[in-house]
């Protein structure tokens, strides 16, 4: 019933002067709720809230104090991994990068035993326990990409990839890239041929556009224009975003060149 009330209480706690209300009510849900898909809602619009109330300094002091007094809070855990992945509306700064990793390592740690059903263990991982661990370890990944740590974030994304299919085939991109940043043409050619043959990136259009123009970019950087022609094409088709398509068409052109087509 509690649960209720301060969800409920959230919206009508945004209209009025202070803050504070809106924080307990918040905390409150995060701290109760068991669907991680709500939490994760209530996380952004808390966010959101303090971002636009001027309080995003006072969050990281707050929940840096409870972490002081308790290394394993999930909560202080919880919200400053998500400010220092993101930032949030802090300025961008290398340090909070390579916190947010530390931040999300320990925060995995004390979810496992936060949330962590009695009884025996299951011989096969849901898959809504699946895609929470790939949404999670992606944003570990991304964080090392932050980083320049691409060994790291290359074998994060491939070890993700095959656990959520719908972001199958980004995982694998971005797990390419990584390769093509350490300069290992051969495991990013490799991880570029596995992106093509995953689940097609579906999610909408303009995810699309990104997917395809990247695959098309990542060809190209391994001299292998043919192989990029399709993708920008596609990547064209996906956009209505005029900048968008002014670059693609380009980039298709200079691949078309290459390939002798």
């Amino acid at each position: 019933m509690k649960l209720r009330a301060y969800d409920a209480l959230m919206q009508p706690y945004r209209l009025i002067p202070e803050f504070e209300p809106f924080q307990e009510a918040a905390e409150y849900v995060l701290s109760n709720h068991h669907h991680d898909a709500h939490r994760s809602i209530t996380r952004r619009s808390y966010l959101s809230f303090a971002f636009n109330r001027g309080r995003m300094e006072n969050l990281v002091e707050r929940y840096d104090e409870r972490l002081m007094k308790d290394a394993n809070d999930w909560l202080a855990l919880y919200m400053l991994s998500e400010i220092c992945s993101n930032g949030s509306g802090l300025s961008p700064d290398v340090e909070r990068t390579k916190r947010a990793i530390e931040l999300i390592k320990r925060l995995a740690k004390v979810e496992a035993k936060r949330f962590k059903v009695s009884g025996e263990k299951p011989t096969k991982m849901s898959d809504a326990d699946a895609v929470k661990i790939s949404r999670e370890k992606g944003r570990l990944a991304m964080q090392y990409v932050r980083a320049k740590d691409y060994k790291n974030a290359a074998k994060l994304y491939e070890e993700i990839a095959p656990l959520d299919e719908t972001t199958q085939a980004w995982n694998l991109k971005e797990a390419a890239s990584a390769m093509l940043k350490m300069d290992n043409k051969k495991a990013a050619l490799r991880l570029a041929l596995a992106a093509e043959e995953a689940p097609a990136e579906a999610r909408n259009d303009q995810m699309t556009h990104y997917f395809e123009r990247h695959m098309g970019d990542i060809f190209m950087q391994l001299d292998e224009p043919k192989k990029a022609i399709p993708h920008y094409n596609i990547a064209v088709e996906k956009t209505k975003i005029e900048g968008y398509v002014k670059d693609t068409k380009s980039a298709l052109q200079e691949a078309i060149e290459k390939a002798g087509e």
